[in-house]
């Protein structure tokens, strides 16, 4: 997660998946090339063109169900909490005041080069 914006009026929260993003335009880029090179070839030489092509559109659907991106925006003034998540084919958002949250919970677990954190918000 990264602070993108962070005043005295507003705190904005994002997770992007960094890796989708390069994953998808990589695979997008070998489709586009592999689409002009099967215009291009004999029938023999597209049978190995095609085995590739299915397989990259395979890892960007798998890669598709892991997609999330998140967003949360903090604003002070108003007191309130507005969140969006959307998924590849998802959104879903919602908006929350801080006077119905109960309480805060903060779970953190970490290795040798990494963290995860998630924050729990109990409200009544």
């Amino acid at each position: 997660m990264k602070t993108t914006k962070d005043s005295q009026d507003l705190v904005v929260i994002e997770h992007k998946p960094g890796l989708f993003e390069y994953v998808l335009s990589i695979a997008s880029i070998f489709l586009i090339y592999t689409f002009f090179e099967i215009l291009l070839l004999t029938p023999v030489d597209k049978k190995n063109l095609l085995g590739a092509a299915f397989g990259c559109i395979f890892i960007i659907s798998a890669l598709a169900l892991f997609y999330e991106q998140i967003e949360f925006k903090f604003n002070p003034i108003s007191r309130q909490l507005s969140w969006k998540r959307n998924r590849f084919y998802k959104k879903t958002e919602g908006m929350l005041f801080f006077h119905n949250i109960t309480n805060v919970v903060i779970q953190t677990y970490s290795k040798k080069n990494s963290s995860l954190s998630r924050v729990v918000l109990k409200t009544d």
